[in-house]
């Protein structure tokens, strides 16, 4: 959706001599630092949620709270899985942003 919103940007970009590279790199870059923004903000979210829900199963269950802890390196391991898809999820967009020539760009309404 990113590449048919900002096809004019694309077309102003070709315009004044960015070329396929350049635009490619702008869009898998783009892809990445929404994966990055996306990955920081579920874990902001989801450790507070993860301990408000363990202590409430773990009251209801045993009548006493345990302990939760996250494991460093598997904030690390989902933070490598979210660039890849999002590379991944940005390779085809990139591709068809680059191939855009400033004939079509035009055309498009």
């Amino acid at each position: 959706m990113n590449v048919l919103e900002r096809t004019r940007e694309i077309g102003v970009m070709r315009a004044i001599g960015a070329g396929d590279r350049q635009i490619m790199n702008i869009v898998l870059v783009e892809g990445l630092l929404i994966g990055l923004l996306s990955w920081l903000l579920s874990v902001l979210a989801a450790v507070p949620i993860s301990r408000l829900l363990a202590n409430t199963i773990n009251n209801a269950l045993f009548g006493a709270a345990a302990p939760l802890t996250f494991a460093p390196w598997s904030l690390l391991v989902w933070l490598g899985i979210v660039l890849v898809l999002s590379a991944l999820a940005s390779v085809l967009p990139a591709r068809a942003a680059a191939r855009l020539t400033i004939r079509e760009v035009l055309a498009y309404e």
